[in-house]
């Protein structure tokens, strides 16, 4: 099957979701295409409420997706997700800064520090002026509303397409990367789930903390 996951690097439900999806990809025989969705672009007008620390949370997804998207455009979908690994592992999984908290950590993420993540997968440094380039705003702005299209608005990250031309719905949202058994099993029931045309949402607002290294304190 092929599916098209929607991702914002800085949405920590998002990254869990991926862990998951990604592993599992090779017994359900998953073709991942990685698409991007903006929370910047989402959120806008809304930060005045929310506060200037998610505005420039969501300020450096976009500037990652600035990165992805000039990755893609030369290197196509498959090196999207080793980048988007990458990047995940160094924001989700290491211990917090002292003192600090995920989101002072995530303003570390310059020119640098994104050239490095380029280096560590055998990409050039120099995707990384991206980060700047508002020119890829476009395709941002565009697979954002193509996700909204395929799911209605009042949704977050990530948003998963099943199958070409099949439904789309926002989440699974799950507080850890279920084991393997319990991560194929939770794919197969979803898939059930979406092929019925009728089903729409399922959902509660109860769940256990978020379970990732930069939130708990731990490497």
């Amino acid at each position: 099957m092929r599916i098209e996951y929607f991702f914002d690097p800085v949405c920590p439900f998002c990254w869990v979701t991926s862990r998951w999806v990604v592993d599992i990809a090779d017994d359900r025989n998953l073709d991942i295409a990685w698409r991007f969705i903006c929370l910047r672009i989402i959120n806008e007008g809304t930060y005045n409420e929310k506060g200037p620390e998610y505005e420039a949370s969501h300020s450096k997804g976009r500037e990652l997706l600035r990165v992805a998207a000039a990755v893609r455009k030369d290197h196509g979908d498959h090196i999207v997700g080793d980048l988007y690994t990458a990047m995940g592992n160094a924001i989700w999984e290491v211990a917090p800064p002292a003192g600090g908290d995920r989101r002072s950590h995530l303003a570390t993420f310059d020119r640098h520090a994104v050239a490095a993540l380029l280096a560590s997968i055998e990409l050039d440094e120099a995707y990384a002026d991206a980060m700047t380039d508002d020119r890829f705003d476009g395709i941002l702005g565009d697979e954002t509303a193509l996700a909204f299209e395929r799911t209605g608005r009042d949704v977050g990250t990530p948003i998963i397409t099943y199958g070409d031309g099949g439904p789309s719905f926002f989440g699974p949202v799950i507080s850890a990367v279920p084991d393997h058994t319990d991560g194929l099993q939770l794919w197969d029931a979803l898939v059930e789930i979406t092929s019925i045309a009728t089903f729409s949402e399922l959902k509660r607002s109860n769940r256990d903390p978020l379970d990732l290294p930069i939130l708990r304190g731990e490497s």
